[in-house]
């Protein structure tokens, strides 16, 4: 069996298309194309992409995708990442791989990583961040408030204490009628 870039170079040389023929009805980009069939699949970012891309291009092709992957999975696909240590992975009756699920205990254990994690000094942050809101709180309620009042000066009316007398005199606004009527 032929190499898979190959295989699928040869496929689009039969159709009779470019690559950038293949790129612009498959929508993939020129450089994808010409990865898959150089088998250069670094190039391409991921290797769920290039599962993809394979697939795309060889129903463009008219090839069918599933020898492709197989082919890509036992070449060139890494081998599948270590699990958790705490799963396990178990047979079904159909041979197929289920993993059991985590348990309580790694649940609360997963909890306590997580709080000795945590700054030391929250507690005194979180207060200092809450006594900051409510003395703006309480700040911004007097500035309202005092925007409202009426000035204290306008709201008595205006005296002077004599120094000699201790009497008030008191300021007149208007000035008073006259004394004298003019004759006519």
């Amino acid at each position: 069996m032929p190499p898979l870039g190959l295989q699928l170079k040869a496929a689009r040389e039969r159709k009779g298309v470019t690559a950038s023929q293949a790129a612009a009805a498959t929508r993939m980009k020129v450089q994808s194309i010409e990865a898959l069939e150089r088998e250069e699949f670094d190039r391409i970012p991921a290797p769920m992409y290039v599962k993809g891309f394979i697939k795309i291009y060889a129903e463009y092709l008219d090839l069918d995708p599933a020898p492709l992957l197989q082919e890509y999975q036992r070449r060139h696909a890494s081998p599948e990442p270590p699990l958790p240590a705490a799963q396990k992975v178990l047979r079904s009756p159909s041979g197929a791989k289920v993993l059991q699920p985590k348990t309580e205990r790694s649940r609360t254990a997963d909890l306590a990583t997580l709080v000795r994690r945590l700054p030391p000094d929250l507690p005194r942050r979180l207060a200092l961040g809450a006594g900051a809101v409510v003395l703006l709180f309480v700040a911004g309620l007097g500035l309202r408030q005092c925007a409202h009042r009426p000035p204290a000066a306008a709201a008595q009316s205006p005296s002077v204490q004599s120094s000699a007398t201790g009497l008030p005199w008191v300021v007149v606004r208007e000035p008073p009628e006259p004394y004298l009527k003019k004759a006519k």
